[in-house]
């Protein structure tokens, strides 16, 4: 899908890099989905860097918010039960 490729390559060689590239992302799309409020619980897995991502790019990140919010929540685990891997 829109990441699958990248995604894999990712989880296997870069892992820190992705999740930095979300931390730089995070203010971006918290004003874009105009996000009031974080919870408390999630909070502590957040960050907001005023950093360039280095793999990912907003346009590609809120392309595939916008894919996987028309898939259900049992659809998605579905998809991880059947063969281990996340709708992507």
């Amino acid at each position: 899908m829109f990441l699958k490729k990248k995604l894999g390559y990712v989880r296997k060689n870069h892992l820190k890099t992705f999740y930095h590239d979300y931390d730089c992302l995070n203010k971006k799309l918290i004003k874009h989905y105009k996000i009031k409020k974080i919870p408390e619980e999630a909070k502590k897995y957040t960050q907001e860097l005023n950093e360039k991502p280095k793999l990912l790019d907003d346009k590609r990140i809120k392309k595939f918010i916008n894919h996987i919010s028309k898939t259900s929540i049992e659809q998605q685990m579905d998809e991880i039960n059947k063969n281990g891997n996340p709708i992507i």
